[in-house]
């Protein structure tokens, strides 16, 4: 039963792109199809891409889809010399990854969708625990735990820096506003279906994943949420122009640990209270536009306006954190700009400029 009255099945015009045909080992029908979208990172895509490699189950696919990349993403990609994953390179920039995923996953092969981020990193056993919550709840979508690592650091065999930890209400609430990164979901392809494309973030406040993964609630999909981490997040914006310098230091302390399964080594520095949820109209930066005595009231009252009112937001068909922005000021676009500026990157074009779409009930 939908949830809301949000429209479902989305569908936009995108490149038409063909990825390598599969062959030898990777030729057979996978029981999963993992969607990486990259772009200018290979450096850190290639730890990214060895955290799959390392996993238990290996009956899998990887189509990394890359925007228009111009560093040597490709010969990296290639010199892992392994069938099951396979890469395309879009023929201009779409300027964020709802693209690139939706090409991916109309192109998945696999009865299991997954998506990671190509600077997140997997524990071994992360497929494994998904597929069984999903099989064992008979569920549409399970989402794992993650860390959010800051500033990880190394010194003499001591692992130091900051972890975040949040929990997301149980049982989920979407009216809370908790976010579910892209790289904790494996879905069934029937749901991926139902949903179609993500949305371009420049039609978005808050961030296309989101808006994705709202659609999949709103769908009526059972969403189980799972007990354990098995993600580690690298927010590409703890560090300032993350993209332009190429960072990876701390990529490779964790895949280190990640590769081992060291769960226990995180878990000293994961800051007090970090497993509590802000409400998400504090978390969101205020918009920086003049605003009127009503536009200042709101933002005074604003954890209180989302309190009362989100509930019968995304009743209505508005994602939480979209309305989230909207309280706080943010057109559409408008996080994705500062995201954009904070990792180094050139302002995107808009969305319309991309691509133009076309909606579906």
């Amino acid at each position: 039963m939908r949830r809301s009255v949000a429209r479902l099945r989305y569908r936009r015009r995108l490149p038409l792109v063909e990825f390598p045909a599969a062959s030898g080992v990777g030729a057979e029908i996978p029981l999963v199809s993992i969607i990486v979208a990259t772009f200018n990172r290979s450096n850190v895509l290639a730890i990214t891409l060895e955290s799959v490699r390392a996993q238990t189950v290996t009956d899998w696919e990887v189509l990394v889809v890359g925007d228009h990349c111009t560093d040597d993403t490709q010969e990296v990609v290639q010199s892992l010399h392994d069938p099951r994953i396979r890469f395309v390179n879009l023929p201009a920039n779409l300027g964020d990854q709802s693209g690139p995923n939706s090409i991916g996953a109309r192109q998945a092969r696999g009865r299991y969708l997954a998506w990671l981020n190509h600077d997140d990193l997997w524990f071994p056993d992360h497929l494994e625990t998904l597929l069984h919550e999903l099989q064992a709840q008979d569920a549409d979508l399970a989402v794992a735990g993650c860390f959010r690592i800051f500033g990880l650091d190394e010194h003499d065999g001591s692992v130091s820096g900051l972890v975040h930890a949040p929990v997301p209400a149980r049982p989920l609430q979407m009216a809370r506003g908790d976010v579910f990164l892209a790289s904790c979901w494996l879905m069934s392809r029937q749901l991926a279906g139902r949903l179609g494309d993500w949305r371009p973030a420049g039609s978005v406040r808050y961030a296309s994943s989101q808006q994705y993964f709202y659609r999949a609630w709103s769908s009526g999909a059972r969403i189980v949420l799972g007990q354990q981490r098995s993600v580690v997040i690298v927010p590409s914006i703890a560090h300032e122009g993350a993209y332009a310098t190429r960072r990876d230091a701390e990529h490779r302390i964790a895949a280190r640990l990640v590769r081992a399964g060291d769960r226990a080594a995180f878990a000293p520095l994961i800051a007090a209270g970090s497993e509590l949820l802000t409400s998400p109209v504090l978390e969101l930066p205020v918009s920086e536009r003049r605003r009127g005595p009503l536009g200042r009231w709101m933002i005074r009252h604003r954890e209180r306006v989302f309190a009362s009112t989100a509930r019968m937001a995304v009743r209505l068909g508005v994602a939480p954190w979209e309305y989230a922005a909207m309280l706080v000021g943010f057109p559409r676009g408008g996080l994705n700009a500062r995201l954009r500026a904070e990792r180094g990157l050139a302002p995107a074009r808009s969305s319309r400029a991309q691509s133009s779409q076309v909606n579906e009930n």
